[in-house]
């Protein structure tokens, strides 16, 4: 902590940052920042690098092509230095905490973004709730240390707070830093407005902050991006530099209780799966749905336990085991069954069955790939916390938080010679004068 720097509580949840944005006087904001895209969607990622040479897709592009045709780590690092010098992105002058609005066709929701500490392993203020695949956390890893930027935030959600809902509020109702609008990924027929403010007040910050404090922070959505900073951040914590910038994860904070969050599923395409294997499946039971209707309704209800869907696109059967096994935690989840039951006893190996949130999408892939998509139904909310706090954790990509924010409007950055949690640059390190300032907010071009 610095000399000019207010007084934090030990059990700090969130710290201000200088957060790296784009100049909206020179992008395109809707240009350069995307929706969370997924390496499976090989067309929405092509799109997107195609939109804009600045989109923020060129700097998590390792993650999304194959090791074959990705670019390397240092070649990323570049082009973000590039941006840099030409002004394309700046660094806020002060240490920020930035509100996140997203308001759409489903509702309207606010976030908190910040840096949050990246605690030793076993502290249960975050909370996993899936598990990760080592190979991907490695990549993740190899990007951040040639790049020392996180571009992507991690999604926790916090336990509810009347407090923090009112605070967040208030700031919402003055004129935001920057807004603008995009097409719906899910609405294609409406936009979204995506709004950011700027709380760089210190007594306002420390009150945001105290009303996180003592909260459990579950992962929503992240969960690689957060074992990587840790990962990062334990290679580079020495008894010469205990703390730095790299010891702490861009995190957007979302109250439970916000009306605007919506937790959905997360299907499976198995290829080459028949029906006959469905159907004769030992300990499945199976009776045939009429219409996509029908399995929707089926899926909202959830009964009975376990149940899930399997589909072609023309023909629906419902599907439910004939004896659910002893909850081995108290809480029980069809993925986690599907998982770890179905997929075995059809021989198709742990995690290679393709993934995805949108049920149109899982169909059209099994349709390419003379396969079946099962449709599972979403869990509750406070089921996926009960099982994170007792550790137990789902296969990867098993739950669909949303709405997810728009990535691109603010970066963590730290460069040789600047530390973006203090407010002062480093020897080295210039800002321009002409630098967006928290206090002056600005319009999008266009």
């Amino acid at each position: 902590m610095t000399s000019g720097e207010p007084a934090r509580s030990a059990g700090a949840v969130l710290r201000p940052f200088r957060g790296l944005r784009y100049d909206p006087t020179r992008v395109d904001l809707a240009a350069v920042t995307t929706d969370p895209l997924d390496p499976v969607d090989t067309v929405g990622v092509a799109a997107t690098l195609a939109r804009d040479p600045h989109n923020v897709t060129w700097l998590i592009e390792p993650l999304l092509g194959g090791p074959a045709t990705a670019s390397p780590p240092g070649a990323v690092s570049r082009r973000l230095s590039t941006w840099r010098d030409q002004n394309v992105v700046r660094h806020d002058r002060r240490p920020c905490l930035y509100v996140y609005r997203y308001r759409g066709a489903r509702g309207t929701m606010l976030g908190l973004v910040g840096a949050v500490p990246l605690v030793p392993a076993g502290n249960p203020r975050i909370l996993p709730h899936e598990r990760v695949n080592d190979a991907v956390v490695e990549r993740h890893v190899a990007l951040l240390d040639a790049t020392r930027a996180q571009p992507e935030p991690v999604i926790l959600v916090h336990e509810e707070s009347p407090t923090v809902r009112v605070l967040l509020a208030r700031v919402a109702s003055s004129a935001p830093a920057v807004t603008f609008a995009t097409r719906s990924a899910t609405h294609p027929s409406s936009d979204v407005e995506h709004s950011l403010w700027l709380v760089d007040d210190p007594a306002r910050q420390l009150d945001l902050d105290a009303a996180l404090a003592g909260r459990a922070l579950l992962i929503a959505d992240g969960h690689h991006r957060q074992a990587a900073f840790a990962r990062y951040a334990a290679q580079h914590r020495s008894a010469a530099s205990p703390h730095g910038p790299w010891d702490f994860g861009l995190a957007m904070l979302v109250d439970a209780g916000d009306p605007g969050l919506w937790l959905g599923s997360v299907h499976r395409v198995v290829p080459d799966l028949s029906w006959v294997t469905v159907t004769e499946t030992p300990g499945l039971e199976t009776r045939a749905l009429p219409d996509a209707a029908s399995a929707d309704r089926f899926l909202d209800r959830a009964e009975p336990d376990g149940c899930f869907v399997v589909t072609d696109g023309r023909t629906w059967l419902a599907a439910w085991p004939s004896r659910l096994p002893p909850a081995r935690d108290g809480t029980r989840f069809t993925v986690r069954n599907f998982d770890d039951e179905w997929l075995r006893s059809w021989g198709v190996p742990g995690g290679t069955a393709a993934h995805g949130p949108d049920g149109a999408l899982a169909i059209a892939a099994a349709e390419r790939t003379g396969g079946l998509a099962i449709l599972l139904p979403a869990p509750e909310l406070s089921c996926v916390f009960d099982a994170a706090r007792r550790g137990r954790l789902l296969p990867p990509k098993s739950t669909a938080f949303g709405p997810k924010p728009r990535v691109g409007l603010v970066l963590r950055h730290w460069p040789a010679g600047l530390d973006d949690l203090t407010a002062a640059p480093a020897t080295g390190v210039s800002v321009p004068a002409t630098a967006a300032s928290p206090s002056a907010p600005r319009s999008p071009r266009g």
